[in-house]
């Protein structure tokens, strides 16, 4: 074997090791996708990528048998026509092949629930993926050296030409910065969002268009250089007037639309808790108004007995006011008035789930802080804590505890629930996370977002931990 020959084979190893590299991250970005942008449930430990290299490494072994004996072949020509004809079959569908027993066995490691579902799904986005991605290259490759597809396409797929190495390379190069962002920027950080099916559905229809519009110049209705170069044109002032005008306008809409979605939020929030407070207030008063309507009545009927000597009578009808006068009195009282209407508010909440409630400690003067903020904070937690006791069983205990403490310069606020399961504090409350996904079993990630932005304006801080089956969840706040 010459020296071009052995060139040719390395060469030829290397391309498809880089072209399957690229597959394989493919699939892996793909499952990335799934479970950090639409809310499936992915394990992704070290076993899925050794199933991934030990796949790799076969299909490397597979591919280059299959360059030898064709290479034996073309000198020796060993092979009958049927035996070459089931030879040539083979060598074409082995791709596909290890392809699909590749993402079965993958899915298999990565997916612990709906496994055959997830499978099927994977699958066919990666399959999907993969056809519109090596299209998209080959409308790259064409139009930037000006050639005709079946000449670009004849040109990157030779595995032993420099253009299809240099084509397989800039696969490897995207799949690798993808996996990089994916991975490390997300998967690691437990950065999950929970994307809406419309959206869904405007990036598949924009990536079908772009899947299209490229090829219409190289359609038969274009034929001829000049009829070519004409759609080719047209193709790219729509895209200028689209990339330039309207991406610039949907990006900014979508930016104000969720800004002003989070607002609306906090204000509803806001909103709610204080109507309730009003509620609350008039019903006091008006118990307050029936208390003192009848007040001297029985400060008349004690005076009349004391002066019979019943002192047993007015005892007792003393101990029955006391009982209405510590009916009438605030049941939540923290020391900050907005905190107690949030508070009010949420404890006739746990009495209709059943949810235990004690809480210690006051606030002297009330909290620094604007009343939407607290809304903000407060509400998010006590919301987090009643959903966490809710998905208990019924059986089993449920309990939340409200206490603070002061410092000389902190409040330092400690609300702790009952939880189903060891919570993952550090990835739930992690600086950089905003778990949104209601589906997830980490209830407590939801809305930690507003909240610390909320505190981090005057300085205070969020703190989350599990001990003893219990979350808890430490709020500190300066005094100042």
């Amino acid at each position: 074997m010459g020296l071009e020959s052995t060139a040719e084979i390395i060469r030829y190893i290397i391309t498809c090791l880089i072209s399957y590299s690229s597959y394989a991250l493919l699939l892996i970005d793909v499952v990335l996708v799934l479970a950090c942008l639409m809310g499936r449930k992915v394990e992704l430990r070290k076993r899925a990528f050794i199933v991934v290299l030990i796949g790799l490494g076969a299909y490397i072994i597979v591919q280059l048998t299959f360059y030898l004996i064709a290479e034996h072949e073309s000198k020796h020509c060993f092979m009958s026509k049927k035996e070459l004809d089931i030879f040539i079959w083979l060598a074409e569908n082995a791709g596909w092949m290890f392809t699909v027993l590749l993402v079965l066995v993958f899915s298999l490691t990565v997916y612990k629930k709906k496994k055959f579902f997830r499978t099927v799904e994977t699958f066919l986005c990666a399959f999907l993926l993969a056809q519109y991605w090596s299209e998209i290259m080959l409308y790259f490759y064409t139009y930037l050296f000006g050639l005709d597809i079946e000449t670009a396409s004849v040109s990157i797929s030779l595995g032993i030409c420099m253009e299809g190495f240099i084509f397989q390379l800039i696969n490897l190069t995207i799949t690798v910065a993808l996996f990089i962002a994916l991975y490390y920027g997300m998967y690691k950080k437990g950065r999950f969002l929970k994307i809406d099916g419309k959206y869904v559905i405007i990036l598949v229809a924009w990536e079908i268009v772009l899947y299209i519009v490229p090829m219409l110049p190289f359609l038969a209705v274009f034929d001829g250089e000049e009829n070519q170069q004409r759609a080719i044109q047209g193709i790219l002032a729509v895209f200028i007037l689209i990339l330039g005008v309207f991406i610039p306008v949907i990006l900014i809409m979508m930016v104000t639309r969720k800004y002003f979605m989070e607002k609306n939020i906090q204000q509803e929030k806001y909103m709610n808790a204080q109507l309730d407070y009003i509620r609350q207030y008039k019903i006091s008063q008006n118990e307050t108004r029936a208390f003192r309507h009848d007040i001297i009545n029985n400060l008349q009927l004690m005076d009349m007995l004391m002066n019979e000597g019943k002192t047993a009578e007015a005892k007792e009808h003393l101990e029955a006011m006391l009982g209405e006068v510590k009916a009438l009195s605030p049941k939540n009282i923290t020391g900050d008035e907005m905190l107690d209407c949030i508070v009010s508010m949420k404890t006739e909440k746990m009495q209709e789930l059943g949810i235990k409630y004690y809480a210690d400690g006051v606030i002297d003067g009330g909290l620094n802080m604007k009343p939407t903020d607290i809304c903000s904070v407060f509400a998010n937690a006590f919301d987090n804590a009643i959903e966490a006791c809710a998905r208990l069983p019924k059986s089993a205990p449920k309990r939340i505890d409200f206490n603070i403490k002061r410092t000389d310069k902190f409040y330092n606020m400690r609300l702790s629930n009952s939880s189903i399961n060891e919570a993952d504090a550090d990835t739930l409350f992690d600086n950089d996370s905003h778990y949104t996904s209601k589906d997830d079993e980490n209830i407590h990630g939801f809305g930690t977002k507003n909240m610390k932005h909320a505190l981090e304006k005057y300085g205070g801080m969020l703190k989350a931990k599990t001990e003893r089956g219990r979350f808890v969840l430490t709020i500190v706040i300066p005094r100042d």
